[in-house]
């Protein structure tokens, strides 16, 4: 007989990346109970949603080329509509004290139709036009997938070891089809046409993915002291995808195969994984250190061409740990990972598309892996009768022979990308960051940080190599202060100096000032009413590559009234972005590109809500 159990229904925000505007239709169901003294469990959700986003950008970008500059404008509209139904379980069984199984199972359905056209211009830096490109695309597609995976484990006799095993199945399938309709205009020096490149297509998608992950965990007490873990993994994944391009006949049919953009792949990948760590505790102090390694076969299939890609190779990675305990709230522990990153199969041999003229991929055959060091020290304090809290954190990595890419512009102002190694050269990341918080009198906590963020990378531009090196500076005040049932409020204040430097732009400043500052509070009134807002001051100082001040105030503002005893059924008024001042907007000054995008976006806008919790309607389901 179950010992209880509930349902609820809810609503749940769409994925929606704040650009655009969007309608949304959300919904869902929650069940789960326990029986069998708790021994075991189900808990399953199905959820709905229905998103369309309709949205238009502009985009502003600056090339700086070793020889020169290429300015371009884009303007781009769309409207995107998804459609998914995902249903999900989860049922756990105790088989005895010393033995669990759990069984995951998941599917969904998903359909889009995606609708978008785009505008282009290219000019050099004296302004003369070098291309102009117009291009219109639909998409209409359905994807279907599926997974189960079931986790079994036990402690055996043994005190200390342990046994686990874990098998895992997924699958995912997914057909589309769309027009793909551009014109692309390049010119000569003296303003007149060069060439005119037309695409008028019908595009067809086809593809599967299958995976099968096993994997089996072995703990072994040494002494007192010592365990060692080991672990075996078999990974089998297969793929395979059929992207067909088609032009139009002289019947206005499109049934002609253009065999340059077509291609049938099929890819097997086996991966063989094995590991082992060695923990060492005693004491204070806790050690660790081992290794994992993989073995991958990989075979691709060309079935247009009748051509097999065979691919082999090792990964390792290293880690070790160093912890020590001054007591149960004060730690040290410092971490060391390695891992080898192997080319992807899209940088090796990518696969030809036209979808936009003017940026082509093209494969390295010849790349190698490359090998990425990682060190990390934490320490935190923490006093409870005075709530002081402390806490240091620092990491740096560098990684050897990394795949870095090489942009190559021609005259016209297309742009090939390749992916190359980089020689001689590490680049590197830096992180310090450092936290203090203190309890005051009345319940006022105050909180200061400091932290240093940087990184050092490489690309090409034209077979020349561009270092860029790019750093955070930033500190901040916070003071909050709580009283239960009565009021709550936080205010920090986050000011900032940001570097960016690129050989390629010496005698460009982007360096700036930022400052960003957070208020929020809570008001609980008689008659179960409750008040709150937030707002947010984000401030970016003009550098050389953006001539303006970027500044805005964001304030969201609610009311709450919350019925009956359980307070299960409540009533919200919600105002967002009162002030109307959420601009969309997005800069970044990269490598060798300055980029501006603009994207309308939600604004002001109020809502009203109904909530009801099912959960807080009362006891559960009696014996």
């Amino acid at each position: 007989m179950s010992d209880g159990g509930g349902i609820y229904i809810s609503g749940e925000r769409s994925d929606y990346n704040g650009q655009g505007i969007p309608i949304s239709r959300n919904g869902g169901l929650h069940y789960d109970t326990k029986w069998n003294s708790d021994k075991q469990s189900i808990n399953t959700n199905y959820k709905i949603s229905h998103l369309e986003v309709d949205g238009n950008s502009s985009t502003i970008t600056q090339n700086n080329l070793p020889t020169g500059i290429i300015n371009s404008n884009s303007a781009t509209d769309y409207n995107n509509t998804s459609f998914r139904q995902k249903l999900d379980g989860t049922y756990e069984v105790k088989l005895d004290s010393a033995t669990t199984l759990k069984v995951i199972v998941e599917g969904g359905v998903s359909e889009v139709d995606n609708l978008g056209s785009n505008v282009t211009a290219s000019y050099k830096g004296d302004g003369t036009l070098l291309n102009t490109g117009r291009r219109s695309n639909t998409n209409d597609g359905k994807e279907q997938q599926f997974s189960a995976s079931a986790l079994y484990t036990k402690k055996l006799k043994k005190s200390g070891r342990t046994l686990s095993v874990l098998a895992a199945q997924s699958l995912r399938e997914n057909e589309s089809s769309g027009y793909l309709n551009s014109v692309n205009e390049f010119f000569d020096k003296d303003g007149g046409t060069q060439s005119i490149q037309n695409i008028d297509q019908l595009k067809k998608n086809d593809s599967r993915n299958s995976t099968l992950r096993t994997n089996l965990t072995y703990t072994e007490p040494l002494s007192s002291v010592l365990s060692l873990v080991v672990n075996y993994g078999l990974n089998l994944r297969s793929s395979s995808a059929d992207r067909r391009s088609y032009n139009m006949s002289a019947n206005g049919q499109y049934n002609l195969l253009d065999t340059v953009f077509s291609n049938n792949f099929e890819v097997d990948e086996t991966d063989h994984q094995g590991g082992a760590v060695l923990n060492y505790k005693k004491n204070k102090a806790t050690f660790n250190f081992g290794s994992k390694v993989s073995t991958v076969d990989f075979k691709q299939k060309d079935l247009y061409n009748d051509r097999t890609y065979s691919r082999n190779f090792v990964n390792w990675n290293p880690q070790a740990t160093y912890q020590y305990r001054f007591s149960q709230q004060r730690s040290l522990r410092i971490n060391y990972t390695g891992y080898t990153s192997q080319p992807s199969i899209s940088q090796i041999q990518p696969i030809r598309v036209n979808d936009d003229p003017l940026n082509i991929v093209v494969g390295n055959p010849d790349l190698r892996p490359s090998y990425q060091n990682r060190f990390e020290v934490y320490f935190n304090s923490y006093k409870v009768m005075s709530e002081q809290s402390i806490y240091l954190y620092s990491s740096y990595n560098f990684t050897s022979n990394q795949i870095v890419q090489n942009t190559l512009t021609d005259s016209a102002g297309k742009n090939i990308y390749q992916a190359v190694n980089l020689k001689d050269k590490q680049p590197s990341n830096l992180n310090l960051s450092a936290y203090y918080s203190q309890k005051l009198i009345g319940n006022v906590n105050v909180g200061l940080e400091l932290g240093v963020y940087g990184n050092t990378y490489f690309n090409y531009v034209n077979a020349v190599l561009n270092k860029t090196k790019s750093y955070n500076y930033t500190g901040g005040l916070r003071v909050s202060q709580y009283k239960q049932k009565k009021y709550e409020f936080s205010l920090s204040f986050r000011p900032g100096y940001s570097t960016n430097e690129s050989s390629l732009q010496a005698d460009v400043d982007n360096n700036g000032f930022v400052f960003n500052s957070f208020a929020d509070f809570a008001v609980y009134l008689p008659g179960k009413f409750q008040i709150r807002s937030n707002s947010r001051y984000e401030f970016r100082e003009k550098t050389q590559s953006f001539d303006e001040d970027f500044e805005r105030m964001i304030i969201d503002a609610s009311v709450e009234k919350k019925f009956f005893k359980s307070d299960a059924f409540r009533l919200v008024f919600r105002g967002n972005d009162l002030l109307n001042q959420n601009k969309g907007i997005s800069r970044s000054a990269n490598n060798n590109m300055v980029v501006e995008n603009r994207y309308n976006t939600i604004r002001r806008n109020f809502m009203v809500s109904a909530i009801w919790d099912f959960n807080k309607m009362g006891g559960g389901i009696k014996k």
